[in-house]
């Protein structure tokens, strides 16, 4: 695809779905693209494979391009960092891999982008770099080919790391690759690549920077090559003070040993050169927060992995997955689209949300997806065109018109040649979506398809049964071991020290969202995520977050039940049954237990009652003004010492308190 002009770019359609405008630019094993997407009506970037082939025996034949994309956007999928280009989707058209990524403007490599740059701005594009490295190998992955045309300035995104197609886990280091003028020197002699070999190519840029030349000679290659194993480069060559010189040529140190332990290091070295200390905003904590490493799930993987060979073999699924508000359903679902992607599926994936209301939203994507990829009849698309128009509504559509949407996507799905994956957050929010949803998962078995949708099963307990079609799964909360993988993900090796994990495990009883929660939490005390083990861990933690899920849970009770609760939660983690009926009078305990089990409150735990989470109880004690717990705090009390401790009750009468604590 030489010398394309536009004209013949916008006449190739990838996937069905990207029209191409003009190349950007063009690499060893594949071209990127500037492209329009047709589903979403936005501009991208779309980096598509040259083929290239290897025999690796005579009777196999592997695309090497392909494997080298698929494993770049499988790496970048999972990562969300403001200095990491974000990737969108993955697929194959005529065989050649293709994925797509935020569209960058007009940007310059970093040593061109910093031509005219102080010395200031030099280091805090450095340091914005720096916050990338942290980022990527605190969730064990090398970059493995830092150089200035892949860490890019865009006027409106900023510094964006990229090309992460060496990319690797820390566990598979042996493979010597890379770029050779930015290559470490344990790379070149064939030893494992880590952490600090990304920092050294991070410092070859940064030599580049302040010298406006590379360390070394680069015409002569194996000359090249000595110098990097064996030659210090010149510091005269960098206008800058000892004190920075000393942090860069200790980047370029020849053992790895000999460098900065990591790039937490470097950036606080760094920051000394800076007016003021780098802080951590909003955007840089939540991006962190919002994308830790996916960990454990082994079962609930193994058989929806299974469902997908299965939907590639033309044996389709259903899944219903079921857990508490913030337990990691999402996630887990994110998992499963990147591994469908890069299995060569058709992924759809919708999210409802409480505030959508357009009658089969659900629908309404699917439809507008498919129609992209499939020939319609005349019929089918006369009906599609309809359906989009919004010509029908929930009230208005009878038993038979929701058959025939079902068995229009059911023959479209039919003629799809690719597998699709449907994966659909929050179903129990889907309402009249339902009913064609059954009806397809009965057909399912013979389709190239795999649907699998998401419940809170603390506000929809008994949500499985309006689907009995799709196989029920529930996902359980973190043990201790999976909070503190989690942790270290986000803070680093402080995650396993300071009892932090043992801390955040015993606040958030293993709730994934209620540990980046106090993660979140801590940071906002101490500044910073990594200085976390710095502060003195406090008695108790709550968020606003945590709130909202309580307050949700305990609207759907009566004011009565909510009475009952905040009792009850004063009094201890256990429910007390004979404890509030002394206190509130005779109330009916059973319907209760039936209100407080069906919206997760309440669990059965070894013959006795309790709250499911101590977070509900938090919250509904912090939810109190201070004169109305400490008023229930006297009146159990004294309600205790009447029914446990008469002696001790008339002790009391008599001007000894107990300061209203139980």
């Amino acid at each position: 695809m030489k010398n394309e002009s536009s004209t013949t770019l916008s006449a190739i359609l990838i996937g069905h779905r990207y029209q191409l405008s003009k190349k950007l630019g063009e690499g060893g094993m594949g071209s990127v693209y500037q492209a329009v997407d047709k589903l979403l009506n936005q501009k991208v970037a779309l980096k598509r494979v040259k083929i290239a082939k290897i025999i690796a025996s005579p009777q196999d034949t592997i695309d090497l391009s392909r494997e080298v994309l698929a494993r770049e956007f499988q790496v970048l999928a999972s990562l969300h960092h403001p200095h990491i280009i974000k990737v969108l989707d993955f697929g194959f058209d005529s065989g050649r891999a293709h994925y797509t990524m935020s569209l960058l403007h007009e940007p310059k490599g970093i040593i061109e982008y910093a031509t005219n740059l102080s010395q200031t701005e030099k280091i805090t594009l450095l340091i914005q770099t720096l916050q990338a490295l942290v980022y990527l190998h605190r969730h064990n992955i090398l970059h493995r080919d830092l150089k200035p045309s892949n860490i890019l300035v865009d006027a409106k995104k900023g510094l964006q790391v990229m090309d992460f197609g060496l990319a690797i886990e820390v566990t598979n280091t042996k493979q010597t690759t890379g770029t050779l003028a930015y290559m470490s020197p344990e790379a070149i002699k064939g030893e494992p690549a880590n952490f600090q070999s990304d920092l050294y190519s991070l410092g070859v840029v940064a030599y580049e920077l302040f010298a406006g030349k590379h360390p070394y000679e680069l015409s002569n290659t194996p000359k090249l090559i000595n110098d990097i194993v064996d030659i210090m480069p010149d510091r005269d060559q960098m206008p800058v003070s000892e004190p920075l010189k000393d942090i860069i040529l200790r980047l370029l140190a020849k053992s790895p040993q000999d460098r900065q332990a990591n790039a937490s290091m470097v950036i606080s070295e760094l920051s000394q050169f800076l007016p003021a200390p780098i802080v951590e905003d909003d955007s840089m904590r939540e991006s962190v927060l919002q994308s830790p490493k996916f960990v454990s799930r082994k079962t609930e993987l193994t058989l929806l992995t299974q469902g997908l060979q299965d939907a590639l073999s033309g044996i389709g699924s259903a899944w219903l997955i079921g857990g508490e508000s913030g337990v990691g359903k999402s996630r887990l679902l994110e998992e499963l689209r990147i591994r469908a992607l890069v299995n060569g599926a058709l992924v759809i994936r919708e999210e409802y949300a409480a505030e959508t209301t357009r009658p089969f939203h659900l629908w309404h994507t699917v439809l507008h997806h498919l129609s992209l990829l499939t020939p319609l009849g005349e019929s089918d698309l006369q009906f599609i065109t309809d359906f989009l128009a919004n010509k029908h509504t929930a009230s208005q559509t009878s038993r038979g018109h929701l058959n025939a949407l079902a068995s229009v996507i059911i023959n479209i799905f039919k003629k799809q040649r690719t597998p699709i994956v449907l994966l659909i957050d929050n179903l129990h929010l889907a309402q009249e979506s339902l009913l064609p949803l059954k009806m397809i998962c009965k057909k399912i078995g013979d389709l190239k398809l795999l649907v699998i949708g998401t419940y809170r099963s603390d506000d929809h307990t008994y949500f499985y049964g309006k689907l009995p079609e799709m196989t029920p799964l529930e996902i359980k909360r973190f043990s201790q071991q999976e909070v503190e993988e989690v942790a270290v993900s986000i803070v680093g090796e402080v995650g396993k020290r300071h009892g932090i994990a043992e801390f955040l495990y015993a606040h958030t009883e293993g709730n994934a969202f209620f540990v980046i929660e106090a993660l979140r939490s801590l940071a906002m005390k101490v500044g910073k995520l990594e200085d976390i083990g710095q502060i003195t861990l406090p008695s108790s933690i709550f968020s606003h977050g945590m709130q909202d899920i309580v307050e949700r849970r305990l609207a759907r009770l009566s004011e009565n039940h909510q009475m009952l609760l905040r009792y009850a939660a004063i009094i201890g983690k256990e429910i007390q049954f004979d404890l509030l009926t002394a206190i509130l009078g005779k109330f009916d305990d059973n319907n209760l237990l039936l209100k407080c089990v069906d919206a997760d409150i309440f669990r059965f735990i070894d013959g006795k009652w309790y709250f499911s989470h101590d977070k509900l109880r938090e919250g509904i004690i912090h939810s109190l003004p201070d004169e109305q717990r400490q008023a229930m705090h006297q009146q159990i009390a004294h309600t205790i010492a009447q029914i446990y401790e008469p002696d001790h009750f008339e002790k009391q009468k008599d001007g000894h308190s107990n300061n209203g604590q139980i």
